[in-house]
């Protein structure tokens, strides 16, 4: 059975519904376009890092394996520690950190991949030990103005195809500001023992590509961190600031985001440009359920779930039902939710007002109109089984 989601303070009150149900209204917002889906931005502030920090992992909830070193002899051990920062349902960031210990209980090295979150200020220390910080000096405002000292992650890509963030399958990806990290920026302006200083004709180059739950490619952008390439040298740049990537039109089945580098500057092992960015204020959209108007104030119309409010995904308020939790694993018309009235339920866009009641172990049929206590027909025993059981669904008190 799946876990009962934690209630928060926002089901102690019920969202005013500023619509009026007539088909009408329908009509007249599908024909003058209804207000804009709510909007979510994801930035790193929420993470809680301390000031001029790097936090390379492991994460929290992380799952830590065991192996051989698989660069030293056979007495050595890597211990992996594989999981996501994340502060809600919406989106995720992937981290991988390793430490090896060679021989066993000392610890020799460690590494990482993924998403790192950081607060680091430096702007002038040059070389790997400095590989967490953002060359602008602090993260992003939602204007994308320079934040000094605020919080941002960076990005240094897995070493095998894995994605680096993972997305809700109910929300739509808008896009996020991103910069170069101090590393990468000085390795181009200056040169060090590995990349070469940069000059005219070189480059370095971020793709950012989206993929469904099936790997599917469903959006891919080409992102310049550096330019050298015209003849001119007024024109020659390395972004030193943040600037806003447009994503919105990669595709709603978009599930996971990958990074990938390119340079001018390669050698016998690959791209001597360190490979890495800097990231912030991921902006997302909330999808509406299956054929769904937004119309107002956090309020939506579906014309087979009715009138919901989804200000607060994955939580929404539904008319009839009231708060529902709504799995992030579900989409748009094939949902599993979480009610006080019902626990954990099943229902679809074709099958609603049928809902599968997972505790019941039946199909249940919901009486629209009927409110507490709320209606169902069972499809098995042909008769009707009233809800709640002492419960009160208004404020979310469960017993």
């Amino acid at each position: 059975m799946l876990a009962e989601p934690e209630l928060s303070s926002l089901h102690r009150f019920k969202p005013d519904n500023p619509m009026h149900k007539t088909t009408t209204l329908f009509i007249a917002l599908s024909l003058l376009g209804a207000a804009s889906a709510p909007a979510l931005t994801q930035g790193f502030e929420a993470f809680g890092i301390a000031a001029d920090t790097f936090e390379e992992g492991p994460t929290p909830n992380a799952v830590v394996t065991e192996t051989t070193d698989p660069f030293g002899p056979d007495s050595g051990l890597q211990i992996t520690a594989n999981g996501i920062w994340h502060t809600g349902d919406a989106i995720g960031f992937r981290n991988i950190f390793n430490e090896v210990e060679n021989p066993v209980g000392t610890l020799s090295y460690t590494f990482w991949n993924g998403v790192g979150l950081s607060t680091l200020v430096d702007t002038t220390t040059e070389g790997f030990a400095n590989e967490g910080a953002a060359y602008t000096g602090g993260g992003a405002n939602f204007s994308g103005e320079i934040v000094p000292g605020g919080a941002y992650g960076i990005v240094f890509p897995f070493f095998e195809n894995t994605s680096e963030i993972a997305l809700s399958a109910y929300y739509s990806l808008q896009g996020m500001y991103i910069t170069n990290t101090t590393y990468a920026a000085l390795a181009m302006l200056n040169g060090n023992g590995v990349s070469r200083q940069f000059e005219q004709g070189d480059w370095f180059q971020m793709t950012i590509t989206g993929l469904d739950s099936d790997e599917n490619v469903t959006g891919q952008l080409f992102v310049f961190l550096a330019d050298y390439r015209s003849s001119n040298p007024d024109d020659h740049y390395i972004l030193d600031e943040w600037e806003w990537i447009d994503m919105s039109g990669f595709g709603e089945s978009t599930a996971n985001l990958r990074f990938s580098f390119y340079s001018s500057d390669v050698g016998e092992y690959g791209i001597n440009t360190p490979t890495y960015v800097a990231i912030d204020n991921v902006v997302l959209t909330a999808k509406a359920l299956a054929g769904a108007v937004p119309v107002a104030d956090g309020w939506s119309y579906s014309p087979w779930f009715g009138d919901y409010y989804d200000a607060n995904l994955p939580w929404v308020y539904q008319n009839d039902l009231g708060w529902l939790y709504l799995d992030p694993q579900s989409t748009p018309d094939d949902i599993t939710l979480y009610s006080n009235l019902l626990r954990w339920a099943y229902t679809t866009a074709e099958a609603y007002p049928w809902l599968y009641v997972m505790d019941e172990g039946a199909w249940l049929y919901y009486i629209k109109g009927t409110e507490n206590p709320w209606l169902f027909y069972d499809a098995d025993t042909k008769e009707i089984v009233e809800y709640p059981h002492d419960i009160d669904l208004e404020i979310g008190v469960a017993d």
